[in-house]
């Protein structure tokens, strides 16, 4: 199963628990999308930046408290081996 055969069965099926395996390879670094951003402290979604504080959409807090927060985006390939159970 792909990556996108996955997501179509998470978009479409009964919603439930499910533990997956998915092999694949790294083929390159997203250096244009920043390796860090200020997320909220509750949620760890990006905050807006309002005039004098952060807004957390997610939380709908206006006043949220902000962590800086670290990524990596990652372009990857996917070999069709995925097991489901």
């Amino acid at each position: 199963m792909t990556l996108s055969e996955l997501n179509q069965f998470i978009i479409t099926a009964e919603s439930r628990i499910i533990e997956f395996l998915c092999t694949a390879k790294v083929t390159g670094i997203q250096q244009d999308e920043g390796w860090c951003y200020i997320g909220c402290s509750g949620c760890s979604k990006k905050l807006v930046r309002e005039i004098s504080s952060f807004t957390c959409l997610s939380c709908n807090e206006t006043n949220a408290v902000a962590a800086l927060r670290y990524r990596v985006a990652l372009c990857v390939s996917t070999t069709p081996i995925l097991h489901l159970s």
